[in-house]
């Protein structure tokens, strides 16, 4: 389960970004073409192409004994 990681709405949004955009221009064109609208062959020009992913921040490391230990003594 190391490929797994709980996120955010917005920062799932943001990882997903590349994949909602190359869905949302299929779906578009699935739409028009349901409507009546011609395909124009351009070629392998015309696929979607992913765009790069974007580097993921490292999560931040989990507190050590004597941060925590101080951390009490302040309360």
């Amino acid at each position: 389960m190391d490929n797994l990681r709980a996120m955010c709405q917005g920062c799932h949004l943001h990882h997903d970004a590349g994949h909602h955009a190359v869905t949302r221009v299929q779906t578009r064109a699935r739409a028009l073409a349901d409507a009546g609208q011609l395909d124009l062959d351009v070629g392998p020009a015309a696929a979607p192409v992913m765009p790069p992913a974007r580097p993921q921040a490292a999560l931040p490391a989990a507190p050590s004994a004597t941060t925590e230990q101080l951390l009490l003594d302040l309360h």
